[in-house]
């Protein structure tokens, strides 16, 4: 069942955009139907794996939250947001810019039993 293109447009509108294209609303349609279908997936997994037939809201809810933010790819390759930034603009290379980056194994302190 598509979700009413009005509705979709309505949102937009919401958003802040002043005027919304119909080919705008139409994107936001299948992007919107695309995650909801991931989301409802996930939801009706958790319920099952929780003995029930019934999905709950805090299934929708954490379905949510482990489907997590889509990355920009084959599927929502349109995706530009501060959520989603272009990948380049963050190269993961450690240094004074990237604090938290893993770094190198511990050296072995010859502590442990060996066999």
């Amino acid at each position: 069942m598509p979700l009413p293109l009005e509705s979709v447009g309505k949102l937009i509108r919401k958003a802040g955009a002043h005027r919304v294209s119909e080919k705008a609303t139409k994107e936001l349609t299948v992007v919107l139907e695309k995650r909801a279908m991931e989301v409802a997936r996930e939801a009706i997994q958790l319920a099952k794996h929780a003995g029930r037939r019934t999905v709950k809201s805090e299934d929708i809810k954490l379905a949510f939250r482990r489907t997590g933010p889509r990355q920009p790819g084959p599927e929502y390759p349109h995706i530009s947001s501060p959520y989603h930034p272009p990948l380049s603009k963050y190269p993961r290379q450690p240094g004074p810019e990237y604090p938290h980056q893993p770094g190198p194994e511990y050296p072995d302190d010859g502590d442990e039993d060996e066999d």
